[in-house]
């Protein structure tokens, strides 16, 4: 008689169940009268004290309130309750409840322990029924909700995803009966194709911006923050109406069954999506190869048809290196010579180089202008907590799973959180109830099986992140593989590809060297969940900087090259370019003071420094001017910038301007060292900031290195103020 839905002063309405261990639980949310911009939710577990029942109030965090009792009246079936704060030694006035009378929907009956809802409901958009898959909000709203978020005086930028819907969307839409997303779009209610999964206590700013980094203009997307009316009175269905008792009938089974029935449409473009968008950066992986392939095999420059090879040969005069450009007769004559099959791919090296770059270029417009159905799931991880310790986001992606759905974990750095799903929870006691019960009824998932799913997803999101780097990182070491084998070399020789044996060990060096700076940087960005601070970004470029210095440092001490000072201050950035360390290289030598360790060790301390450089500079721009690590482009220039400082010393090295004869060799030497040396490490830099959405944090940079600004929490103190009379007090849901 007792478990159901009991309201009170025509409005207001609790639930009570019975739970598995037997005792009754009660729950009730709604809006605080004394608060209006607030809706929280308290709960208790009663037990029987003489003629009633008692039980504490606490709130979500498990903090106690004060106390409630409740008598059951048969005659008038009618319940009697009040409460008494913690702080206070009488009791509020009883409240009369009644029970909700069955055939209204929103009846609740025992079965099993466990609350019945009845079906879920939809929303009410002039007078027509809107269901779940149609509550959809765009990107660009998502966009827009921030900047006018922080646009508001009353706005913090530390505020959680439970303030922002508590504060803002609450009484944006309070008295409506629509959810934010709803009315915005309510004369044309949106179809969603992406399901966003995420915790509440995350930071609403950053998990906005994620959002904005993680879809595409062509996304609309389910967020049940945004989608779901979360007023809680009585214009709209409550959070329980719309969510039902079953889970494959609530919102979010509905938003998934829609996305599989759309994706069966387009089914076998659908499930290979993920290897079209891999297309513009296959052709453009295939374009550098192809343009640095000549390069690299003959160390010189071709000309425009290919028939002839430039070499750049460096003389030292009056102290000074002066550049000379000479036509490579080894090629010539190998030209003149090779069989057709052997110079044809040779010659073929520019036009492949053209088409694979207009492939790219055509691939990625096509991508964007007819874009394929990308039906998902979207879990979203976050610096504040663990998204796997929710037990809503863990049904969210059991639910995809099932319906052969994709689920990928948002581009971030966060962490995930540990993959046990046995001590997952929700912050409703019901709903955590539901869903156990609901992943207890399948013997197909089991708490092991519900694990295993989680760590393949993360491994899944891991290998993306390491195969998009490892692509990047490729091409930069073609890029810098090239630029090696033409910069500036005293005394250079036309040795053609004889030579490709020792030049292999400077490739290795800048392999090894990037991959060190990348999991270095890696590192430091990760560990710091993807905002480290500016002073551990500053230590780290020192530690590159001790590294380098730990390469050299034993190679001056045992005379295997020079130790002077430069004669000229290009030949101080020749050091850091050159190869076989530049002005200190040791001719009288044996291999003329280049052997296979030192081109190794040289290339090693090379891309060091400069990992280093890159580092410190951003140091820099965030001490100087916090924002302006923030605002990518120009942060881009300003490394653009310095890294073209590297490109000073080939030029002033030219005596007079080259030959026309030359001009196109010296156009691919200058177009390669700029790629090399600062538009493609930038570039990388830039699109792992913005696609992770890595940031540094200017602000006390010498201070909590690792942890993020804790967000302030309300004392108990500041729940007493707002629970009064007749259960005001609840939770932020």
């Amino acid at each position: 008689e007792l478990v159901g839905t009991w309201v009170y002063g025509n409005c207001y309405e609790y639930s009570l169940c019975r739970t598995p261990a037997g005792p009754l639980y009660f729950e009730e949310t709604r809006p605080d009268e004394r608060a209006p911009s607030m809706v929280k939710r308290v709960s208790g577990t009663l037990y029987p004290d003489g003629d009633w029942l008692l039980g504490e109030i606490v709130d979500t965090e498990q903090r106690q309130l004060g106390w409630i009792r409740m008598r059951y009246f048969r005659e008038t079936r009618a319940i009697v309750s009040s409460v008494r704060l913690t702080n206070e030694d009488v009791w509020s006035e009883d409240t009369v409840a009644h029970k909700v009378r069955p055939g209204d929907g929103s009846e609740a009956l025992a079965e099993g322990g466990l609350l019945e809802l009845g079906k879920a409901k939809p929303q009410i958009a002039d007078g027509t029924e809107v269901w779940p898959e149609h509550w959809g909000i765009t990107r660009q709203q998502c966009k827009d909700l921030l900047q006018k978020l922080r646009s508001e005086p009353e706005w913090d930028a530390s505020n959680d995803v439970y303030k922002l819907v508590s504060d803002f969307v609450v009484p944006w839409t309070r008295g409506s009966g629509l959810s934010y997303a709803l009315q915005l779009n309510k004369g044309a209610p949106k179809a969603v194709n992406l399901m966003v999964s995420h915790a509440w206590n995350e930071n609403a700013e950053e998990f906005l911006d994620t959002i904005r980094r993680s879809t595409s203009d062509h996304d609309v997307l389910f967020i049940c923050a945004l989608s779901m009316y979360q007023a809680g009175d009585t214009t709209g269905p409550t959070l329980r109406q719309q969510q039902g008792q079953d889970p494959n009938d609530g919102p979010c089974q509905r938003v998934l069954a829609h996305i599989a029935d759309q994706g069966s449409v387009r089914r076998r473009l659908w499930r290979f999506r993920s290897c079209l968008y891999c297309l513009p950066m296959t052709f453009l992986i295939l374009a550098v190869m192809a343009f640095f392939a000549p390069i690299i095999a003959w160390g010189c420059l071709p000309s425009i048809d290919s028939l002839q090879c430039a070499i750049r040969s460096v003389e030292e005069v009056d102290g000074l290196l002066k550049v000379h450009w000479i036509w490579s007769a080894r090629y010539r004559d190998w030209i003149d010579h090779a069989v057709l099959w052997k110079v044809v791919p040779l010659r073929a090296s520019l036009p492949v180089t053209l088409a694979c770059l207009i492939l790219a270029v055509a691939t990625q417009l096509f991508l964007q202008v007819r874009p394929i159905y990308d039906g998902r799931v979207l879990a979203v991880p976050n610096r504040q907590g663990s998204l796997f310790h929710r037990l809503w986001c863990i049904q969210e992606v059991l639910l995809a799973k099932s319906n052969k759905i994709p689920v990928m974990l948002a581009r971030s750095l966060a962490w995930a959180g540990p993959c046990d799903s046995e001590s997952a929870e929700c912050t409703d006691q019901i709903d955590q109830d539901r869903i156990r019960k609901w992943i207890a009824q399948d013997d197909t998932r089991g708490y092991k099986n519900v694990d295993k799913t989680l760590r393949f997803l993360r491994f899944r999101h891991q290998m993306s992140v390491t195969c998009i780097l490892l692509s990047w990182l490729f091409a930069l070491v073609v890029i810098r593989a090239g630029d090696r084998r033409v910069v500036s070399e005293l005394h250079r020789r036309d040795v053609g590809h004889d030579d490709l044996n020792m030049f292999t060990f400077s490739v290795l060096g800048i392999f090894t060297g990037i991959v060190v700076d990348s999991l270095v940087m890696y590192g430091v960005v990760r560990l710091s969940r993807g905002a480290p601070r500016c002073c551990f970004v500053f230590l780290t470029g020192l530690f590159l900087l001790v590294a380098a210095g730990a390469v050299a440092g034993p190679l001056m001490y045992t005379g295997r090259i020079n130790n002077g000072l430069p004669k000229h201050w290009t030949d101080a950035f020749n050091f850091f370019t050159d190869e076989c360390f530049g002005y200190q290289r040791d001719f009288t030598a044996e291999d003329m003071g280049c052997s296979r360790l030192l081109r190794f060790l040289n290339s090693l301390m090379q891309i060091l420094v400069h990992g280093a450089w890159f580092l410190i500079l951003a140091f820099l721009g965030a001490l100087s001017c916090p924002r302006l690590v923030h605002e990518v482009l120009r942060f881009g220039l300003l490394l653009l910038v310095a890294g073209g400082a590297f490109v000073t010393t080939s030029i002033v090295a030219e005596s007079k301007l080259p030959d026309m004869e030359y001009a196109f060799p010296v156009f691919l030497f200058y177009l390669t060292i700029v790629l090399s040396r600062c538009a493609v490490p930038v570039l990388i830099v830039w699109a792992a900031v913005s696609r992770w959405g890595v940031r540094i944090s200017g602000g006390q940079c010498c201070l909590n290195i690792w942890d993020p600004e804790p967000t302030p929490k309300s004392t108990p103190e500041d729940e007493h103020d707002s629970f009064r009379g007749s259960h005001e007090g609840y939770a932020v849901i």
